[in-house]
């Protein structure tokens, strides 16, 4: 785990900490998509569950800087269908 403590850009986040959580105390983006922020921890896959669940009330965004979900599609608001594309 690693005490950052400064704003940087998700390019360089991504970059410097790849295949990382990282926990934002602050962040510029819409929902889950930042542009940069205010990094506070970085954690690995084996510490984060242990450290987000003892801090699931700090107010922290967390995001995985490297994403494998290799799934693509829309949600149909008429019928609630999906399709893959």
């Amino acid at each position: 785990m690693l005490t950052i403590g400064k704003r940087m850009t998700w390019d360089d986040i991504v970059k410097q900490y790849p295949d990382k959580w990282v926990a934002f105390s602050s962040y510029n983006g819409w929902g889950p998509d930042v542009d940069d922020g205010i990094i506070e921890i970085v954690l690995s896959d084996d510490e984060y569950p242990e450290y987000r669940a003892s801090h699931l009330r700090d107010g922290w965004f967390y995001k995985r800087t490297t994403d494998n979900v290799d799934f693509g599609g829309f949600i149909s608001g008429e019928d609630g269908g999906y399709t893959v594309i």
